[in-house]
């Protein structure tokens, strides 16, 4: 069970990391992408400035926690046995 829990927060900041890269250096399409999920008249809505901007820092943010549930998941360096 704790292997497969492993596994799992692995794979989840794999996604945070890919979605974060994605989110950061292609703001404006990750916008436009997510509206067209989520409402039918996406290509009516006006998106106001702020909104680009702070999907790039979220994209940036999301990178930043990829990497540190990655860290966090790596296995701990075992202590030297002295001779």
């Amino acid at each position: 069970m704790l292997a497969r829990r492993d596994s799992s927060l692995s794979d989840l900041s794999v996604a945070f990391g890919v979605f974060g890269v994605a989110t950061a250096f292609w703001p404006r399409t990750t916008v436009d992408f997510l509206l067209e999920v989520a409402y039918e008249n996406a290509p009516e809505l006006e998106v106001r400035p702020w909104v680009v901007a702070a999907a790039r820092l979220l994209g940036a943010l999301y990178v930043v926690l990829g990497v540190f549930t990655a860290r966090a998941d790596a296995p701990a360096d075992e202590e030297p046995v002295a001779k």
